[in-house]
């Protein structure tokens, strides 16, 4: 990501997490902005060692793995929860 994306990725108040899509399961973190570090306590570094489930109930971790998901986020490009 180039300095000027990074800095409007950090500069959202909402709290982005980005992760690559894997057929099961899920993938670590590869991008957290700061509101995502100031909103779940984590430091950057240690996000990005986390993936999805390590910060989700386990009960929302398993529907948004659902296949229907994976398969919207493919058609789509994307995916949002809201908390």
């Amino acid at each position: 990501m180039d300095n000027t994306a990074w800095q409007l990725f950090n500069s959202m108040s909402d709290t982005v997490l980005v992760h690559p899509l894997l057929d099961e399961g899920f993938a670590p973190f590869i991008y957290v902005n700061d509101s995502a570090c100031h909103q779940y306590g984590y430091s950057r570094e240690e996000f990005l060692r986390l993936c999805a489930p390590d910060i989700t109930l386990k009960e929302d971790a398993q529907a948004h793995g659902a296949a229907n998901h994976r398969r919207q986020l493919k058609e789509q490009g994307r995916l949002t929860f809201l908390a």
